[in-house]
């Protein structure tokens, strides 16, 4: 998925931890590293039955973004 496809509000899962589904804060920080850009995208934690005890352990998720390939662990619920 690539970030500009991502939705804020939109809820997304997570391929690295299926448990916590992650909804798109819609802030994106663009960065550059050595002439490469890439793109953080800011998630929240989702609750659902199967987390609730400890879905907000870490409150602000950050998924980094390939400018042209974008990322393949994130995917639409």
């Amino acid at each position: 998925m690539k970030h500009q496809d991502l939705i804020k509000g939109e809820v997304y899962n997570n391929v690295l931890d299926k448990d916590i589904p992650l909804m798109f804060t819609g802030k994106k920080e663009t960065k550059n590293d050595l002439g490469y850009f890439s793109t953080v995208a800011y998630f929240t934690p989702v609750k659902t039955e199967k987390n609730k005890n400890w879905y907000n352990s870490i409150k602000t998720y950050t998924k980094g973004f390939d400018n042209e390939s974008g990322n393949q662990y994130i995917t639409k619920v």
